[in-house]
């Protein structure tokens, strides 16, 4: 048993120590890191249950008939296809969740590279929470594939989300007053949620036409934009480094 859990936890482990010790300029609490990583668990069931009711009770579900349509030389229902993208935002908003409960307005979150790091752990309980339903509910060969693909696939989505979570945050904590000066933080937010909403519908949507293939080079273009949007966090962190040095 043992063996099996550690296939589950390890990979998670792994992406976490890496995402970790790219922040050169700051450390962060692990205590705040495993707090996260526990609340990404949690944020599971959550999605869990609200991809359950849009399911069992909207037209919305993956067997959907409705009107048809054409994409990449396959016939789909439009309706069906919808459902995955309401996948993606039910479960980034689970994870906007933990983020906003536990680390918006706590001094941990300062920088950018915060942002994408708690991001980062939130995906990664999520994850895993996850690769252990599928465990209990395919096996384990499924589970080896899905720890290889799913959990970057993860991490990836949730990049931009927790980049303009702190972009936000950052935002508010440079205003002296406030005339309506919650809007631009607001949608900073909501933008960063829809972002990774649809990154994360998208490779659903490929992955219920069976089009790995498409959603694999869709896991490789989500790795550059969070390679990107972590290059501007750091670029972001080393002047601050150095103004405070």
């Amino acid at each position: 048993m043992l063996p099996i859990i550690g296939i589950v936890l390890v990979p998670g482990i792994i992406w976490g120590w890496f995402f970790y010790h790219l922040n050169r300029y700051k450390k962060v609490h692990i205590f705040i890191l495993i707090i996260l990583f526990l609340g990404g668990m949690g944020s599971g069931f959550l999605a869990l249950l609200l991809n359950h009711v849009i399911e069992k009770f909207t037209l919305f579900w993956p067997g959907a008939t409705g009107q048809k349509l054409t994409i990449l030389g396959e016939n789909i229902s439009l309706v069906s296809s919808v459902f995955w993208f309401i996948v993606g935002l039910n479960e980034e908003f689970s994870k906007l969740i933990v983020l906003l409960v536990f680390v918006f307005s706590s001094k941990h979150l300062v920088e950018k590279f915060d942002g994408i790091l708690f991001a980062v752990f939130v995906s990664l309980g999520f994850a895993v929470m996850e690769n252990f339903y599928y465990l209990n509910h395919y096996g384990i060969t499924v589970v080896i594939i899905r720890t290889v693909i799913t959990i970057p696939a993860h991490v990836f989505m949730s990049i931009p989300m927790g980049y303009f979570l702190a972009k936000s945050r950052i935002e508010i904590d440079s205003k002296e007053e406030f005339n309506f000066g919650f809007f631009i933080p607001f949608m900073l937010i909501l933008g960063g949620w829809l972002f990774s909403s649809f990154l994360h519908g998208l490779y659903d949507f490929l992955l219920s036409l069976n089009m790995e293939k498409e959603a694999y080079c869709q896991i490789l273009f989500m790795g550059i934009i969070s390679y990107f949007f972590s290059k501007i966090a750091f670029r972001s962190s080393k002047t601050k480094f150095y103004k405070n040095g």
